[in-house]
């Protein structure tokens, strides 16, 4: 007996609810038609309601529902009376004419619970006695039309009585001819008179100039001839605001320089970096139509031109000051053949120290600029370095050195015969060359750029006979360097990658 009573609360299978679910559906469809039966009053004005009678159902807020009053949609709406349902409410739309009530109700997805809509036309027609005067806007203007951002303009209007409201861009304004605005950027505005349920609505378009803003650019540091890129807002006029020039304007010092883009966006505009910038920071501001954005600061990296200076007579050793820095060379190492000490200090304090072995050609100095220790080393059998010539920068971020050497492949020991040590204008670029005392007489050239960290170029081989001392270079617009070595000009290389 339990048993039995456990199968009778088994739960339905899948198959068995969607069986029954469709059972119920259609057992309750056409269960409960709709039914329009009157409408009410039987005459009006344009805006009057109408209130639509009938047999709606249960919570109908969610139906879509039409009315039209002969062909003409009006606005409709349901109205809670008491329970159990709802009515259907109409406004007599404007241009509506005497004729008869369209009523269309959908249930939606109710049919499945046996809701079925309607669509009915009365068979009595609604006769409509006129309407009520529409608003009328005479003018609705912007004074000034055209403003840059930050400026205010006044907007007027004129709006014939009678008013049941009037909003701008959907604020009310009723009782108001004027307002003052002042929008950040284009915008239209809309007027919108109201009498019932008649409306007019006019518009009015003020264009905003944007103020150019600078808010980044493509690279913290650039050289002569690079363009530089600047992103923004508001750095070019398109239509409809009136053209006008999109230029950058560069600030150095006393030195403005003024480069157009010719074709700029409002998001970007190019330049390619005037001649005339020096090396140093540099301030850089977008001008459109004589409006000035905000300034943004950038390095220029740009080399001194003019012929390098050779400091290979300088190398010595004794002391020698330099500015306020001073060289001090340790001669007293006993037990000669051994390395001397080159210490560059300031104020008292140590620099650097430079090794190099006392010979026909070693020696140690600062560069010309005074911002560079400078060294030779001549070898003798029994005694190597890793390095022959030294260069090293005091000042940070730089703080790197520069070493280059010839090795005599039989002996292992760096071996010379003549040196060359040249430096830039500014101290930034240092060449140094050597020709062996062994092997084929090849002079070797080495450009390295002591701001930048890099080998300008590879090591330059050529030959050199017993005459070949002459050794020359030069800073070309500040990013070349030219090499002439006896008269004859070996290349042009550039300075930045």
């Amino acid at each position: 007996m339990i048993a039995n009573k456990a199968r009778l609360v088994r739960p339905l299978t899948h198959a068995t609810r969607v069986g029954f679910v469709g059972a119920l559906v259609f057992l309750l469809a056409g269960c409960f038609p709709m039914m329009v039966s009157d409408f009410s009053p039987k005459s009006g004005m344009v805006c009057d309601e109408v209130r639509i009678d009938g047999t709606f159902y249960a919570d109908t807020a969610d139906w879509t529902h039409h009315v039209w009053f002969n062909g003409l949609e009006g606005q409709s709406y349901w109205r809670p009376p008491a329970p159990p349902g709802r009515q259907l409410f109409a406004v007599v739309p404007e241009n509506a004419a005497t004729g008869p009530i369209r009523v269309q109700v959908d249930p939606g997805w109710w049919i499945v619970l046996g809701v079925i809509g309607t669509d009915h036309t009365f068979p009595e027609n609604f006769t409509v006695r006129g309407s009520p005067p529409a608003p009328q806007i005479s003018f609705f203007s912007a004074n000034p039309g055209l403003i840059t951002e930050g400026q205010s303009t006044t907007l007027s209007w004129s709006v014939a009585l009678p008013l049941t409201d009037l909003t701008l861009d959907g604020v009310s304004v009723l009782g108001l001819t004027s307002v003052v605005r002042a929008p950040t950027a284009t915008h239209t505005y809309t007027l919108l008179a109201k009498n019932q349920c008649l409306e007019r609505s006019r518009q009015t378009q003020v264009l905003v100039i944007p103020l150019p803003r600078l808010m980044s650019l493509d690279h913290p540091t650039y050289h002569p001839g690079q363009t530089l890129r600047a992103m923004g807002t508001g750095l070019s006029r398109t239509p409809p605001l009136p053209p006008a020039p999109s230029t950058l304007q560069f600030n150095q010092g006393a030195n403005i320089f003024t480069v157009p883009d010719p074709t700029p966006s409002p998001t970007q505009l190019d330049a390619t970096l005037p001649a005339g910038l020096v090396a140093g920071p540099v301030g850089v501001r977008a001008i459109v139509g004589g409006l000035a954005s905000n300034m943004l600061t950038f390095a220029m990296d740009r080399r001194t031109d003019g012929a390098f200076i050779e400091r290979t007579a300088q190398l010595g050793t004794s002391n020698a000051p330099c500015g306020t820095k001073q060289m001090q060379i340790d001669m007293n190492v006993a037990g000669w053949p051994k390395p001397i000490l080159a210490t560059f200090l300031e104020g008292g304090a140590v620099l650097t120290h430079h090794n190099f072995e006392r010979g026909v050609i070693g020696g140690a100095a600062f560069s010309p600029g005074c911002s560079q220790a400078a060294s030779v080393g001549f070898n003798v059998p029994g005694f190597t370095t890793p390095y022959a010539a030294r260069v090293e920068r005091f000042q940070p971020p730089y703080n790197r050195n520069f070493s280059v050497g010839i090795t005599d492949n039989a002996t292992g020991v760096l071996v010379v015969q003549r040196w060359h040590m040249l430096f830039s204008p500014d101290d930034t670029i240092v060449i140094v060359s050597s020709v062996p005392n062994v092997g084929p007489h090849q002079i070797v050239i080495n450009i390295h750029d002591m701001k930048g960290e890099r080998d300008i170029t590879s090591p330059i081989f050529r030959d050199c006979p017993a005459g070949c001392a002459s050794l020359q270079a030069e800073v070309i617009g500040g990013t070349s360097v030219r090499v002439t070595l006896d008269g004859t000009v070996l290349g042009t290389y550039p300075i930045f990658p």
